[in-house]
């Protein structure tokens, strides 16, 4: 997260420092409003990037972490996990990202990329349930189809590196 030079703080302070409540405007006009422990943004906040996404969630040493909500204005919108600035999901918990056109994984994240087991349904109803690394499809997965009324209509088990089918495991 870009922090411009000139930097509006009104709210709270203590012994000299930014504590409590407070409101950060930028010179680019992105603005943080949340809490701030000795100057940094600590907590629970929200910030409004100049593009005019927004981020509402928890914040730690100035950085998106722990758990929030990050819309993009082309309307993807994260919803999980973050560490030190970056998509990261704790072992045994899921974040989801969805796009405009109805695309939604749901899974785990490692450095911003989907890695672990996670679920791709893609924009025309096909799902991919599976693993993933560094961003693309990696192990076994399945492509799973459904009918009209949403019943399951074929399901194949594939092995897959680096993003592209390599086997068959299983058809059904």
């Amino acid at each position: 997260m870009h922090v411009p030079n000139e930097i509006i703080y009104e709210g709270d302070f203590k012994e000299g420092h930014k504590d409590g409540k407070g409101v950060e405007t930028y010179e680019d006009n992105s603005k943080y409003m949340g809490s701030f422990s000795k100057d940094i943004k600590s907590g629970l906040g929200e910030f409004v990037f100049n593009d005019g996404a927004v981020y509402k969630g928890s914040f730690l040493n100035d950085e998106m972490d722990g758990y929030g909500v990050y819309k993009w204005v082309d309307k993807k919108q994260y919803a999980g996990y973050w560490d030190k600035g970056k998509m990261h999901t704790p072992a045994n918990k899921k974040s989801v990202f969805t796009w405009g056109d109805n695309r939604k994984y749901s899974g785990e994240y490692k450095n911003d990329k989907k890695e672990g087991h996670g679920t791709f349904t893609f924009a025309n109803g096909v799902v991919y349930d599976g693993q993933w690394e560094n961003g693309k499809q990696n192990g076994k997965g399945c492509l799973i189809s459904f009918d009209e009324e949403g019943k399951e209509k074929n399901r194949v088990e594939r092995v897959w590196e680096n993003g592209k089918k390599i086997s068959v495991e299983k058809e059904e």
